[in-house]
């Protein structure tokens, strides 16, 4: 999990992994026009590890991740008193 720091692993549900930040940060939908819903690492546990790595790095990879980080470190950049990252 280290080079992937933004995944959890949960043993709910048989287990499997999700991305911390979006679970909690990402928006329902996704995409132009809304109409993408989040499914695996966000309201799906992902748990299919053949091709894990390149599921990763395409979830790295997307918009939607990247604001959910951003927001993720405000959100502990504010708990902390620090400051806050321009990208939200």
């Amino acid at each position: 999990m280290d080079r992937f720091p933004f995944l959890s692993y949960t043993e709910v549900q048989g287990g499997g992994a999700l991305c911390r930040y979006c679970v909690f940060f990402a928006q329902g939908e996704v995409g132009k026009g809304q109409h993408v819903k989040l499914g695996r690492l966000v309201a799906k546990q992902f748990s299919k590890w053949k091709n894990y790595i390149k599921s990763f790095n395409e979830h790295a990879g997307h918009e939607f991740h990247l604001t959910a980080t951003t927001r993720a470190q405000n959100f502990i950049s504010v708990f902390e008193n620090k400051k806050i990252f321009s990208k939200a």
